[in-house]
């Protein structure tokens, strides 16, 4: 299975002021940790 991910996500991880950061954050970890693909086109 392949991800792909919107950059709002990022900016999301990246802001602490942003109410979704926590859940953004968790999800990255999630994709990094796990063995699928994931893509980010910037």
């Amino acid at each position: 299975m392949i991800y792909s991910a919107d950059t709002n996500l990022f900016l999301h991880a990246a802001n602490p002021d942003s109410s979704d950061h926590e859940r953004a954050r968790r999800f990255l970890r999630k994709m990094r940790r796990g063995k699928n693909a994931f893509f980010y086109a910037g």
